[in-house]
């Protein structure tokens, strides 16, 4: 719902047009305990936003870091940056959005910032 994606640091300034756009063009994806979604060192257009669960994140020296979906921290992307800087895979079951590169910048690039 936009709601939801409004939750979102990126997101909840957006206008409700060009939020409700977003919604529209925002599948939900689902995956079980122990998947690898995110690779160190990957260069893609892809930007994961967690709903709901719990990842974690492998930088290189071997820590790990959990990301929790609705806190906080999970209002952000995860591991954002590019090439990707962690390792990303699921503790739980999650569902998360992903969003290409070039929608995020149709709906962020020049949109007004008039809700919030």
């Amino acid at each position: 719902s936009t709601e939801r994606l409004r939750g979102f640091a990126q997101f909840h300034r957006l206008d409700d047009t060009r939020l409700a756009g977003l919604t529209a063009r925002s599948l939900i994806y689902v995956a079980p305990a122990g998947t690898r979604l995110l690779e160190r060192g990957l260069r893609d257009a892809w930007n994961l936003y967690l709903l709901e669960g719990s990842l974690m994140l492998t930088p290189a020296d071997g820590t790990t870091l959990r990301e929790d979906g609705g806190t906080d921290k999970a209002a952000h992307p995860i591991a954002f940056l590019k090439p990707r800087k962690y390792t990303v895979e699921t503790l739980t079951p999650v569902s998360f959005l992903w969003v290409h590169d070039l929608l995020l910048e149709a709906v962020l690039g020049d949109a007004p910032n008039t809700a919030g």
